[in-house]
């Protein structure tokens, strides 16, 4: 617009940009009407040219201006538009994360509190069933567990079966390390009481021989 302008009133012998601004000035006036428009600068030009185009040139200026300002109008309201489905897909996002995220947590709490109860179920069922040690007809130690029925009513079947196998595998171990040692202890213990006797006798038949 401000191009045509330009050029239109050059060609009747107005080559001035300040009135060219000036002119450009009353078409951007969101204040006034299309009618107020063409009678100002209508009137303001036929004071600088003695030229009857001027009413015609001021009528297409103003024309193209309310073209522009339709256009600028439409992209404005496209382009608000578009910064209102970005914000309200990054608020939907940000809502989703929120809850994604206080799902997370909360399944967090729930699985812990759940993995809390099935370990203070299995402590409590190591402290219950106390082992006993006793000797199989192989001679072996083996362990035999007391278990509380009461107690174990409460204990789920499903208690990781895993970690439950693989303590009484250490504690069968442990046994019976501990009965093989007692029991080598004990025969130690039985072998030098019967050395100890045998010597003792035959002092004794010594003894016996000397008198005879």
């Amino acid at each position: 617009m401000s191009q045509y302008l330009t050029a239109e009133l050059a060609a009747i012998g107005v080559d001035d940009e300040a009135i060219v601004e000036y002119c450009v000035g009353f078409l951007t006036d969101t204040s006034m009407s299309a009618k107020e428009k063409q009678e100002a600068i209508v009137e303001y030009l036929e004071a600088a040219t003695e030229s009857n185009l001027v009413s015609g040139i001021v009528s297409k200026a103003i024309a193209l201006q309310e073209d522009q300002s339709a256009q600028n109008n439409v992209a404005l309201e496209q382009q608000a538009k578009r910064e209102l489905a970005i914000a309200q897909e990054r608020e939907r996002e940000e809502l989703l994360r929120d809850v994604s995220e206080a799902t997370a947590k909360k399944q967090e709490k729930t699985l812990t509190a759940e993995e809390r109860r099935r370990r203070e179920g299995l402590i409590n069922r190591y402290e219950l069933n106390q082992p006993q040690i006793i000797e199989n007809k192989d001679g072996e130690a083996e362990i035999v567990y007391s278990e509380d029925k009461k107690t174990s009513a409460h204990i789920s079947s499903n208690d990781n079966a895993q970690l439950v196998s693989a303590k009484q595998a250490e504690e069968r171990k442990s046994a019976k390390a501990a009965h093989q040692k007692k029991v080598l202890r004990d025969k130690e213990l039985e072998k030098k009481r019967h050395d100890e006797e045998q010597e003792k006798k035959r002092r004794t038949m010594k003894r016996e021989k000397r008198r005879m």
